[in-house]
């Protein structure tokens, strides 16, 4: 049975793709096949969404980002950039609109969990402005 709770990583999906952003082949521009239908967000882009958040905010030094153990940061922070970060909230914003166009939404919304993964995911957003909060 795989790993599924309401934090950034607290699920499978997450954690591989910190597996793959630790990976010296990593390129941002791998991860865009999650994303590809602008109408509908896919579950596996709703969970990169969220944890690709939540490793910008603890780049940044955004307070309230605890990133897993062993994750090394510095290999993420030189894909942090402005357009990014934009890109990277909204994407955020696709998953938490509603089950019509987040799958992983839908997910949630069928579980008593929804508030509680709402809340975290909500907390994973970076801010706009590029600095800590």
């Amino acid at each position: 049975m795989g790993t599924w709770n309401t934090g950034p990583f607290d699920n499978d999906t997450a954690l591989d793709l910190l597996d793959e952003i630790a990976s010296p082949e990593f390129a941002f521009d791998d991860l865009q096949w999650a994303f590809d239908d602008p109408e509908y967000l896919g579950v596996v882009g709703g969970v990169f969404a969220i944890a690709l958040g939540a490793l910008v905010r603890a780049v940044r030094g955004e307070p309230g980002t605890e990133v897993p153990e062993g994750f090394n940061l510095a290999s993420f922070a030189s894909h942090v950039t402005a357009e990014r970060v934009a890109w990277t909230r909204a994407q955020i914003d696709r998953a938490l609109a509603g089950s019509k166009e987040s799958e992983l939404y839908e997910l949630w919304e069928e579980t008593p969990s929804l508030d509680e993964w709402l809340l975290a995911s909500r907390a994973a957003i970076p801010s706009d402005t590029g600095e800590a909060r």
